[in-house]
């Protein structure tokens, strides 16, 4: 039964990306936050839906990895990275120490494809770190000490300005959310509701075209902006039309089938009113 479920919920997941949503050259676009963070997070989520237009493969300077969401470079203590690495050719998952810069990390062999959405997560209790892709448990390191620091500097799809390795992302976003705590595959599952407790930041890259603002729909407000910049520069990512979301037809069909196996499960990504 769990896996049919879960063979469901990636279907829903590679099928029902919003509006819009930002599309990364592999070159140097990001979004960039030049303020610090909001929180200091002890446990966390980091979760986002995205689409590879490449694959990292090989150990190669800024093509061995391409960076999805991270605070700080994988040299800084406090740091978090989600992010596909070439030695795995999949996702990997890391913490820095809080004492050192030494990686607490959650990786996979999972094969990821082109042209396809996929939900993937990094969650932290306290204690044990865990990998998911598409709501499929990927790997688990037990017994890491982390708490991130603040004053780190956070990207999406761009290890950090400055940074020798810079590993930009080749591909397609379409949101990325941030938790105070670990959550479940199912809490996943769910979406994410804006006035949610625990969210720390949610941005789903509704602006209008030329709106240089990434908006945080969470409680901290904490924006970003596209690119180095507050005005337009090729570090920019394209925002564009995503693909149709699930007709409703078959939303019917996946629901009933879950409710023959007595699974509650939507999808839904709720802007704040």
């Amino acid at each position: 039964m769990f896996k049919v479920a879960i063979l469901v919920m990636s279907l829903l997941y590679a099928v029902a990306a919003d509006a819009a949503i930002l599309d990364f050259d592999g070159q140097g676009d990001m979004v960039y936050f030049p303020s610090a963070a909001p929180v200091q997070l002890t446990a966390m989520t980091v979760e986002c839906l995205v689409k590879f237009d490449r694959i990292s493969t090989t150990n190669t300077g800024n093509t061995r990895a391409q960076e999805l969401v991270n605070i700080g470079t994988d040299r800084d203590a406090g740091h978090f990275h989600l992010r596909q690495d070439w030695n795995n050719q999949s996702i990997s998952f890391r913490l820095g120490n809080v004492d050192s810069p030494i990686d607490y990390f959650v990786t996979t062999d999972y094969a990821l494809e082109l042209d396809r959405w996929y939900h993937i997560a990094g969650t932290y209790d306290g204690t044990d770190m865990h990998l998911y892709i598409d709501g499929n448990p990927m790997g688990v390191y037990n017994g890491a000490v982390w708490t991130s620091d603040p004053t780190l500097p956070m990207s999406f799809g761009y290890h950090l300005i400055g940074y020798p390795w810079e590993y930009p992302f080749d591909g397609q976003m379409d949101f990325v959310a941030l938790w105070d705590h670990a959550r479940t595959p199912e809490q996943m599952a769910a979406g994410v509701d804006p006035n949610a407790a625990g969210l720390v930041g949610y941005w789903d890259f509704e602006e209008p075209l030329g709106e240089q603002t990434v908006t945080d729909l969470g409680p901290y407000a904490y924006n970003g902006q596209l690119g180095t910049t507050a005005f337009v520069d090729p570090a920019d990512p394209a925002r564009i039309a995503s693909p149709s979301p699930i007709p409703e037809p078959s939303t019917l069909v996946i629901w009933s089938l879950l409710g023959a196996l007595g699974i509650a499960y939507s999808w839904r990504r709720r802007r704040a009113a």
